[in-house]
Formats: structure tokens, C-alpha cells, sequence
């Protein structure tokens, strides 16, 4: 976490609260390059899930971001994960959201995930390109992130 809030001093990062009626009920973290923006991070408290503040807030990182390109990625969707239901969920979630599959999947220390967008094609390239950006050379290097077409 101390990365994370260290990479905050940049201009196209954001860490963003969303509140209801001065109680915090989720928050996100955002990276932007270009005309794209990534969700690294989004999270709604356990005790308000399933009450719509997700939608919301994809909503409103919607309009806050209304000409990029939204990004964010999911675990993939396969039979035999150990957390195949929440992984299904996660990604109906998403697709409710107006999120689809860019075809490509991240591997990023070893780990797997499917990348979503909510609108047009990314290139891996330009993916990659963001997260370079934002973790600077030699962190890259530690994550050593890949893309490949699904």
C-alpha cells in the first residue's frame, strides 16, 4: 500500500472516496494516460454490497472520466479457480455495467487476469504503456506484466 499512496503525488492518479450521507461506502483508485483510464483499485464496504453503490460508483467514475477509455481487469472465469462463483459474479457485475472483454489477458507476477473495458478496443500495447508509466522502470520490471490475446 505504501507504493500506492506514494504514486498518489502524480497528477493522473486519483485514490477516490464515495460517500452516502457522510458515510464512506466505497473508494477507488484510477491511473490515466492518454485518452485511457485504469481502475486499479475499486471496493464497496461489506456492509452496504449488493445495495447499488457499485453501479454508482462505476457511474460516476464514468462521468468523472466522460473522454477516456475505461479499463480496469477481473480474475478470469475458469471451471476449476477456487473462487469460480465470486469470479462469475465479479464479472456479471461488470458486464451489467456496460464492461466487455478486450480479448486479452494479463499476467502480472505470475497471476492471471482478464482485462475489461467499457468502451472500443485496447491494444496491449497502450495497457502496458500505462502501467509503465505509472510504476516507473525498475517496478515494472518486478511485475513483469504480459499481454496476450484470449
Amino acid at each position: 500500500m505504501p507504493f500506492l499512496m506514494w504514486r498518489l503525488r502524480r497528477p493522473n492518479v486519483e485514490l477516490l472516496a464515495f460517500t452516502d450521507e457522510g458515510k464512506l461506502v466505497g473508494a477507488s483508485y484510477t491511473i490515466s494516460r492518454r485518452q485511457q483510464t485504469y481502475v486499479l483499485y475499486l471496493a464497496v464496504s461489506e456492509k452496504v454490497r449488493s445495495q447499488g453503490y457499485g453501479s454508482q460508483i462505476l457511474a460516476a467514475i464514468k462521468r468523472r472520466y466522460v473522454n477516456q477509455q475505461i479499463m480496469l481487469n477481473i480474475e478470469p472465469v475458469t471451471p476449476d479457480a477456487p473462487n469460480v462463483d465470486q469470479r462469475q459474479k465479479r464479472r456479471q457485475f461488470y458486464y451489467k455495467n456496460g464492461f466487455r472483454s478486450t480479448h486479452l489477458m494479463l499476467t502480472e507476477m505470475g497471476d492471471d487476469y482478464e482485462l475489461l473495458t467499457g468502451s472500443g478496443s485496447v491494444r496491449a500495447d497502450d495497457y502496458l504503456a500505462l502501467m509503465k508509466q505509472f510504476n516507473g522502470g525498475i517496478v515494472d520490471m518486478l511485475f513483469r506484466t504480459k499481454a496476450r490475446e484470449l
